[in-house]
């Protein structure tokens, strides 16, 4: 990969495929959010609706956070036609977290005052607040939101950045 800051699908693809855990092998800080802004939604569609891809569940959580982060910042990183658009290519797809993901989107997308960033963008809604080790997963500190504190084992963490 020659910049994860702007991989390409292929990239993703193969990264995603090939890393034994995806929140500890990752090929830059804030792997997530270089995702996140790489647009390339159908290879992270692809990769989360793949039942056999060891990263399945990290894609998942980037598919959660570019919708809330767009709704969190009303639209001003991503345009809300656009988020509509990424949206609407899960219809492509049978896998019953996607078709989940998809619900949850559009009901936001019609009410936004029910949106909450804790579901979208700290993981709740892509299920991995308690993933692996027992407790909360080393999210990185983007997705937690401003101001709040969050307990990692015995490091407390306070988020400045979102």
């Amino acid at each position: 990969m020659n910049d994860p800051w702007q991989p390409s699908p292929e990239d993703i693809r193969e990264w995603a495929r090939n890393t034994r855990d995806p929140w500890l092998e990752q090929p830059c800080a804030d792997w997530p959010l270089a995702l996140a802004w790489t647009r390339h939604e159908n290879a992270l569609l692809e990769l989360a609706a793949d039942e056999s891809c060891p990263s399945r569940k990290f894609m998942l959580f980037i598919l959660y956070f570019v919708v809330g982060h767009a709704l969190h910042d009303g639209f001003d990183s991503v345009p809300q036609p656009v988020i509509e658009g990424f949206v609407r290519r899960a219809d492509n797809y049978e896998n019953t977290d996607l078709k989940t993901w998809q619900d949850r989107c559009w009901k936001v997308l019609r009410n936004p005052a029910t949106f909450q960033y804790q579901q979208w963008c700290g993981g709740d809604y892509a299920e991995i607040a308690d993933w692996r080790y027992g407790g909360p997963v080393l999210l990185p500190a983007f997705v937690v939101q401003k101001g709040t504190t969050r307990s990692f084992g015995t490091t407390s963490v306070v988020a400045h950045l979102c």
